[in-house]
């Protein structure tokens, strides 16, 4: 009798705990108070439920699989950058995959040219008794019915071929947009590494205008000894030596962050080793080959996104005609074969038991024609809607062009500013270079003054930035050209 009323009470307490945990999830559930999962009021930040790490992403997410890692010995030239860009940098893996998709997107919309294929079984057991004179007559049915069932459309007017012609231009588009985005990447790699060899070469810059400063600085220390020079000639030298310190530090961060800049461009940590091979003594562009027109016209019939956005439009052609399809029937052959299997059996107390068994085949076939007459001006709100759609398409693809245009332009306007200004540039730092080192002579030996020497080394350091500058320009301008124009170092649409 104890065990039994504590077998009662431990049941009470499950009970009661089952309960208690149902009232709570039930208070907390979204259903009932959705308010609860907002941030509880405008001044305050979201908090999410559950631990933290379920909201925060792998720190090794950014890693492409299989890709090369640069190594912290030598310098990498730009070629090998851009390759390792193009195998590891996340936005060309995401246009490779979008493709990927818009390729079984072609094969599902071949699926609705072959038949679907189902099966279906039903069982049933039953049991039944019928009152008798004599007693209950208990009775025991069982059956099955396996099918396989086909349905194939023979004729939908073009629905499908819509379907299959829309994607196949989507699978075009997709890929035209991953070349482009092979060119992006490839162009950000360059713009990048001609950046930071830049900002090397001005840290180098940098250093020879603080290694002149010094030297203006001792000359004054020197003239001051002698008897030759003032005391403010000398502090004014300490200024500006102090100040091309200064320009050192500000132009080594600027590097760093240079450096940072390409580590995204390539698609590796900014944290890696990644060092370059400077450009400064390789040969630059030369003069233009092509006329702007010429440019422009291999632009409009090699660009790949305008390739992309050309068949962005037969997409939208194609969903023009699948939406006229909708106004006619579609025929199709539908058909089944199975087989039913039965089981009676019965029998009661005075009554002998009797079994009865049956097996039978099944099969039907039909076609089917099904013509939906109104559907309330949906049919007609959709054509509508897809030619809307399709002008829409064919005004972006004319806006692609007409940028693309704009490109071409500015970048050989660029390119040939660029290419005249480094012939100014060079002379520029030749004239500088030579005022500063007979400005310094002759300070030395007294016949020159402290600020005509200050100012010539101040035209010398801006020839040195000037020139860096120049060429990094040109080499950007250059690779912005070909970015522009279509040039296509990987992929092609064709010779």
């Amino acid at each position: 009798m104890l065990a039994c009323r504590i077998g009662v009470a431990a049941c009470a307490l499950v009970l009661a705990s089952a309960a208690l945990g149902a009232c709570a999830r039930l208070r907390e559930s979204a259903a009932i108070d959705p308010l609860r999962q907002a941030p509880a009021a405008q001044q305050e930040s979201f908090e999410p439920s559950g631990p933290p790490e379920a909201y925060r992403p792998d720190p090794e997410a950014w890693r492409s699989p299989g890709a090369p890692e640069p190594s912290a010995e030598g310098e990498r030239e730009l070629a090998a950058l851009v390759d390792l860009a193009l195998a590891s940098n996340p936005k060309t893996r995401r246009a490779w995959e979008e493709a990927r998709a818009a390729a079984a997107r072609v094969g599902r919309a071949e699926s609705p040219y072959l038949p679907v294929v189902s099966t279906a079984l039903e069982g049933e057991r039953t049991k039944f008794a019928i009152p008798t004179a004599s007693g209950p007559e208990t009775f025991h049915v069982w059956q099955s019915k396996p099918v396989v069932e086909l349905q194939w459309v023979l004729l939908d007017f073009g629905r499908r071929g819509s379907d299959l012609e829309r994607a196949r231009q989507q699978l075009l588009a997709a890929g035209f947009a991953f070349n482009r985005g092979l060119q992006d990447a490839v162009f950000a790699v360059q713009r990048s590494y001609y950046a930071l060899d830049a900002r090397q070469a001005l840290v180098h810059a940098a250093e020879a205008d603080l290694a002149a400063a010094t030297s203006v600085a001792d000359a004054a220390r020197a003239r001051l000894a002698s008897g030759l020079a003032t005391k403010p000639e000398v502090l004014l030298a300490v200024q500006e030596e102090a100040q091309y310190a200064y320009a050192v530090e500000d132009a080594r961060g600027r590097a760093e962050a240079a450096r940072a800049d390409l580590a995204r461009s390539v698609g590796i940590a900014a944290d890696l080793p990644l060092r370059i091979r400077s450009l400064q003594d390789e040969p630059l562009p030369g003069a233009l080959r092509e006329s702007a027109e010429a440019l422009i016209d291999e632009a409009l019939a090699r660009r790949p996104d305008l390739a992309a956005q050309l068949a962005d439009v037969r997409a939208h052609e194609a969903k023009v005609g699948r939406e006229r399809a909708r106004f006619w029937p579609t025929v199709s052959v539908r058909g089944h074969a199975g087989g039913q299997e039965f089981a009676y059996s019965g029998g009661g107390v005075d009554l002998p038991y009797r079994r009865f068994d049956d097996d039978r085949i099944l099969y039907a076939a039909y076609l089917e024609i099904e013509w939906r007459l109104f559907e309330g001006f949906d049919r007609v709100n959709a054509v509508r809607e897809a030619r809307a759609d399709l002008e829409a398409a064919k005004a972006r693809l004319a806006q692609a062009e007409i940028d693309a245009m704009a490109e071409v332009w500015k970048a050989y306007a660029d390119l040939k500013a660029a290419l005249r200004k480094l012939d100014f540039a060079v002379a520029l730092l030749a004239a500088s270079h030579e005022a500063y080192d007979a400005g310094l002579a002759t300070y030395q030996v007294g016949l020159n003054t402290i600020t005509n020497l200050l100012i010539a080394q101040r035209d010398l350091s801006r020839g040195r930035a000037t020139i860096i500058e120049t060429k990094a320009e040109l080499l950007t301008s250059s690779a912005a050209l070909a970015h522009a124009a279509g040039a296509m170092p990987v992929g092609a649409l064709g010779p």
